[in-house]
């Protein structure tokens, strides 16, 4: 899949939406150890992988049991798409986890 569109939120009428694309820049905003811990077990842990407020390449996008995952250029692993946002402005790369 190239672009995908993901609504933000349980209702879809809010209107609150994010457009993605494969080699867009997202950045990584995380969510509470609670909330990851929780809900995120089918995915690759964050917390080990991923700077909170940097910037990343988005490779590929699945969805896997409807469920939308990214993976991302130089990071081993797929994420939850509600963990990054579309990267605006300043753009913040640092060495990712190993």
């Amino acid at each position: 899949m190239d672009t995908l569109r993901y609504i933000i939120g349980n209702d879809a009428n809010t209107g609150g939406h994010m457009d993605l694309k494969v080699g867009n820049t997202v950045r990584y905003v995380g969510k509470s150890d609670s909330e990851i811990d929780w809900g995120y077990h089918h995915y690759d842990d964050p917390k080990q992988r991923l700077l909170l407020g940097n910037t990343y390449l988005v490779e590929s996008i699945e969805i896997v049991s409807s469920h939308p995952r990214l993976s991302l250029i130089g990071v081993k692993g797929h994420f939850h798409i509600s963990l990054f946002e579309v990267a605006k402005g300043c753009i913040r790369q640092a060495q990712p986890l190993q």
